[in-house]
């Protein structure tokens, strides 16, 4: 029973995998956790925001008159 190790700590070849790989690996996947949230938590704010630049109608501008002189 001594020589049976967590398969978390196994590399694929059955090797153990070291402290550093494991920290590396901890440290990678909370940056991708910390980056989804911040995200979501930005959508979530400006959702309101981002419908209204969506939905936002200009207001029309009247084509300027031009007049042309006659020559005589």
């Amino acid at each position: 029973m001594g020589r049976i190790r967590s398969h978390l700590a196994l590399c694929s070849r059955g090797r153990p995998v070291s402290a550093f790989s494991q920290i590396a690996a901890l440290v990678f996947a909370s940056a991708f956790i910390l980056a989804g949230w911040t995200i979501v938590s930005m959508f979530a704010a400006y959702r309101h925001k981002m419908m209204a630049g969506l939905l936002f109608e200009p207001i029309p501008q009247d084509q300027p008159v031009r007049r042309h002189a006659r020559r005589a």
